[in-house]
């Protein structure tokens, strides 16, 4: 079986480090660079860099910060999602210092650039990412460019599993940044338990009793924490010591 992982995920507004609280609010945490730094000597077995801003504007991949990261020498494989329209933003994204990709919109309109994407890269080099939540056992994911959200029929998971990517990450967006706050409903949900790809998870994942709780499911390969990793030095390090799960990733601190 392969190893879980545990990923420090960075959200980036405006070039800057912020912590997000529900998609709708931001606090500032400080230079990008300068927590992907820490996430890399505190232990975490990838990074994850999402630029919130750059696809509502058709802004493009945020480059800046993408090398501002990758010029630090860091170790820790990278995942860079936000603005990517194209396999050409894909390539340069990974050119740029990323190791892997990771897409949202193009998840539900454009399989084309996916596939074309994964024909280059490969399909371990793309993740999917949808945003869901549960209401009255019915899943629904967010358009985060409308804010609306939609419910996922059974028609639209069979499009979201056969996209050509290696791993798909669902986020509990209306917990994102809330303390205890994952909806464990959704690891009983039809969208995971059909998957045939390995998840992982992100959202409300703030303490190792949680993070276990969701590694435990058997199609978990990954847990990604973020504003929580932000509150005390080698905050990874707790959260490995702390979790009960033989099949997590060790470091020797």
């Amino acid at each position: 079986m392969l190893k879980q992982r545990i990923i420090g995920a960075i959200t980036v507004l405006d070039g800057w480090a912020v912590q997000s609280i529900g998609y709708n609010r931001y606090l500032p945490l400080g230079r990008p660079e300068v927590l992907a730094d820490n996430l890399d000597r505190w232990g975490a077995d990838e990074i994850l860099i999402q630029c919130i801003d750059r696809s509502k504007g058709n802004s493009g991949p945020d480059f800046k910060t993408l090398s501002k990261i990758s010029s630090k020498g860091i170790t820790t494989p990278l995942i860079y999602a936000g603005g990517i329209a194209n396999h050409h933003q894909a390539i340069q994204v990974i050119r740029n210092g990323a190791d892997r990709i990771m897409l949202d919109a193009l998840m539900h309109d454009a399989h084309d650039v996916i596939n074309h994407a994964s024909k280059i890269l490969g399909p371990q080099a793309i993740i999917g990412c949808i945003p869901i939540s549960i209401y009255r056992n019915d899943c629904f994911r967010l358009n985060y460019l409308t804010n609306a959200k939609v419910k996922i029929t059974t028609q639209e998971l069979k499009k979201i599993y056969s996209a050509n990517i290696s791993e798909l990450l669902l986020v509990d967006h209306d917990h994102d940044g809330v303390e205890n706050g994952f909806d464990l409903k959704i690891l009983n949900s039809d969208i995971v338990n059909n998957s045939p790809l390995p998840l992982l998870f992100f959202g409300g994942i703030s303490n190792p009793k949680i993070a276990e709780k969701v590694l435990k499911h058997k199609k978990t390969a990954a847990v990604a924490i973020g504003n929580f990793l932000s509150y005390q030095e080698n905050a990874i390090e707790y959260f490995k010591r702390n979790i009960n799960n033989t099949s997590l990733r060790r470091h020797k601190f």
